[in-house]
């Protein structure tokens, strides 16, 4: 009997279907490539071509608005009142006749936040006024303010547990919260007193009407402080009484912190 050779042998028309399957696959992934390649190269100069388009608008949009602006100084500076103004730059009845003329022209002109006409030492004259009335208005009306509303018994009948919150007759509160105060009022007087500004100076008059309106919130700030407080006092009650202790003694009166922060300053400047 002759012997049967084995292995695994594949006939010719397996080999066929075999290299026309191969074919097939090569050339399938072929056109994916290229069909990939293609989408993504149409979708970039798509989103390349809508960004050049955007940029063109903003680029024209930028251009007219200048074009505008220039339009709307050169007109505004070719009034009378303008040109005289140049011309005599220190000449308060003329001053004041341009000045009228800007607010009403920037009345008239569309998203314009105003226009000012003067020279430099007119506008550093204005300014010097400005910063003295303000600070006229700071050591008169406001320096003060703080420690009186802290200290004054309207504070003590309208904050909320008073008889608790307050030390040997005195509100006391850690330094960190008079700071929050301090910067609380800081934002409040600046607010309320932006209005006050009259003819290149603070009206007292208007100042005074005021005063009641950043005394309450003034109130309301440190009512909430010491909510806080009471609320801390009241949970520390319960545990541990040294750390309560320990609280308590990071309070302070009004003038404790000032004159804490006035040593700091002093050390600051000293180094």
């Amino acid at each position: 009997m002759g012997n049967k050779k084995g292995g695994f042998r594949l006939s010719l028309v397996q080999k066929i279907v075999f290299c026309i399957l191969f074919v097939q696959l090569i050339v399938m992934i072929g056109l994916s490539i290229i069909i990939v390649n293609t989408v993504t190269g149409d979708k970039k100069k798509n989103i390349t071509d809508n960004l050049e388009t955007v940029v063109e608008e903003r680029c024209e949009i930028i251009k007219n608005y200048v074009k505008d602006t220039e339009k709307t100084l050169t007109a505004y500076s070719r009034a009378g009142e303008i040109r005289d103004l140049l011309k005599n730059p220190t000449d308060e009845e003329i001053f004041a006749s341009a000045q009228k003329y800007t607010e009403t022209f920037s009345a008239d002109v569309e998203n314009l936040e105003g226009l000012y006409a003067s020279e430099w030492n007119s506008v550093n004259k204005k300014t010097n006024k400005i910063i003295d009335s303000l600070k006229k208005l700071y050591n008169n009306d406001i320096k003060d303010l703080l420690q009186k509303i802290s200290e004054s018994e309207e504070t003590r009948s309208k904050v909320k547990n008073a008889e608790k919150q307050y030390v040997g007759g005195k509100l006391r509160l850690t330094k960190k919260q008079w700071d929050l105060i301090d910067d609380h009022f800081e934002n409040i007087w600046l607010e309320s007193f932006k209005s006050a500004y009259e003819n290149g100076e603070y009206s007292n008059k208007i100042v005074k009407n005021k005063l009641p309106e950043v005394k309450d919130k003034v109130i309301a700030a440190i009512d909430k402080q010491l909510e806080n407080n009471f609320n801390i006092r009241e949970k520390l009650k319960k545990g541990d009484k040294e750390e309560l202790q320990r609280f308590e003694e990071t309070l302070l009166s009004r003038d404790e912190y000032q004159e804490e922060k006035s040593n700091v300053v002093a050390l600051s400047d000293n180094k």
